[in-house]
Order: structure tokens, then C-alpha cells, then sequence
């Protein structure tokens, strides 16, 4: 069984304005083709000023906050 990655509540992608992908996190994959950003900044960077995507915005970043 494939081990969730985290998910940090701030990073978002344009699939948010599908109604029911709404929810922080749902709609999120880890995609070369997706465009995403942080809702603290409103940006393809974050607080910290590095890139965001699902491979940049893990735990260890001092800006992310988890979904729970």
C-alpha cells in the first residue's frame, strides 16, 4: 500500500475550483503539468521564498502546515 504524502494546507492548484476537489488538499497530485501556489503569498513561492509544488512543500519547510 502506497505511503500518503503530506500535504501542506496552503498549496493550491487551479483543480480547487472544481467543486468537488474544494477541500484543502483534495485535488492535489503531483503532476509536471500542474501550476500551483500558496495561498499565504498568492505566488508560485512561498513564505520562505522558495518554489511550491508537492515535492517542495513538506514538513521540513518552516511555513508548512499540515491538513489536521
Amino acid at each position: 500500500m502506497a505511503q500518503e504524502q503530506a500535504v501542506c494546507r496552503y498549496l493550491r492548484t487551479k483543480k480547487m475550483y472544481i467543486p468537488a476537489l474544494q477541500e484543502a488538499g483534495a485535488g492535489l497530485e503531483d503532476s509536471r503539468k500542474a501550476r500551483y501556489w500558496c495561498l499565504k503569498t498568492m505566488a508560485g513561492f512561498g513564505p520562505d521564498d522558495d518554489f511550491v509544488g508537492i515535492p517542495d512543500c513538506q514538513p521540513q519547510r518552516r511555513c508548512f502546515e499540515g491538513l489536521e
